[in-house]
């Protein structure tokens, strides 16, 4: 009887999906917290091919990660960092440690051009395994309609018209967070109305001073992203919005306190915000910095956001 061998499926990885069609075929089968009109809507204005590494075993795409190019602030200094926004492995092919294959890749990649790759995520053991710190978290806290006084002083908008600026002036208080571009912010929000989130945004003498993207469901209004210049603008729109609901859940960053303006309840931890130092020696050199540890010099910095 002729020996007849097995052979060996060979790996590639490749700097671009050979056709968008098995990216979304891949995400539909990966992604079960995510519905497939909601993929559609991520294939439609989130998906970047050429930021997109894929991890094929012969024809068959196995794994892909998303990596893009954006910009931060730290310590007065815009510099620029990766930030991964879309991860995922056919279910065939998970514990096989082909995910960690295609991640050291990336950030190998990362390393020849920026210090830092960020990652918000709600699976941070993922990427804690391979060297991801976790700098920041976002919360979700519940606020009870009946707390509230339901009295709003702004004039209310529904839209997501001219928020840039807004976006901008808030991010200013806050340090090494991503900043996106206006065609990028534009996207963002186009990815949340396709997704049927709704834009609130209060005005107060003519100037735009709140925004905020949510959903109301069961007499409960979801707010994924809540950007402010001043608690009385914050007020105006928890109180428009507890208006329309009976509870509302807000997604806020970790160093937010609006406990002190409103009363909260049952705060959870929603998302991790985890960072790669690509290359620890010129990230020590280029922030003249000491520290070793990457978590010790981001909590040294101002306050981080990353809810959108």
């Amino acid at each position: 009887m002729p020996n007849i061998r097995k052979q060996k499926r060979i790996p590639m990885i490749e700097h671009h999906p050979r056709n968008k069609a098995e990216v979304q075929t891949l995400l539909e089968k990966a992604l079960l917290h995510m519905t497939s009109e909601q993929i559609q809507h991520w294939m439609l204005y989130q998906f970047q091919p050429e930021d997109m590494y894929c991890f094929y075993i012969e024809e068959q795409l196995v794994s892909v990660i998303q990596m893009e190019s954006h910009a931060v602030c730290i310590q007065g200094k815009k510099v620029a960092v990766n930030q991964i926004t879309m991860a995922a492995t056919h279910p065939g092919y998970q514990q096989k440690g082909h995910f960690s294959t295609l991640l050291k890749a990336c950030l190998e990649q990362a390393s020849y051009t920026t210090f830092f790759t960020f990652c918000t995520t709600n699976f941070p053991l993922l990427f804690l395994h391979h060297g991801f710190e976790r700098i920041s978290t976002s919360k979700r806290v519940q606020i009870q309609a009946k707390d509230l006084s339901q009295k709003v002083y702004g004039t209310i908008l529904h839209s997501n018209k001219d928020t840039y600026e807004l976006y901008q002036k808030f991010l200013s208080y806050f340090e090494a967070s991503i900043l996106y571009t206006k065609e990028e912010w534009e996207q963002k929000l186009a990815y949340a109305t396709a997704n049927r989130y709704q834009a609130l945004t209060i005005n107060e003498n003519d100037e735009l001073r709140a925004f905020f993207l949510y959903q109301i469901k069961d007499h409960r209004a979801y707010v994924e992203t809540c950007i402010y210049l001043d608690s009385l603008a914050l007020l105006d729109g928890l109180n428009y919005l507890a208006q329309q609901s009976e509870t509302i859940l807000c997604t806020i960053g970790q160093d937010e306190r609006i406990e002190k303006i409103v009363p909260i309840h049952y705060p959870r931890q929603k998302d991790s915000i985890l960072v790669h130092c690509n290359d620890s020696k010129s990230f020590k050199r280029y922030f003249a910095t000491k520290k070793t540890n990457i978590t010790e010099f981001f909590d040294a910095l101002n306050p981080i956001w990353n809810n959108i």
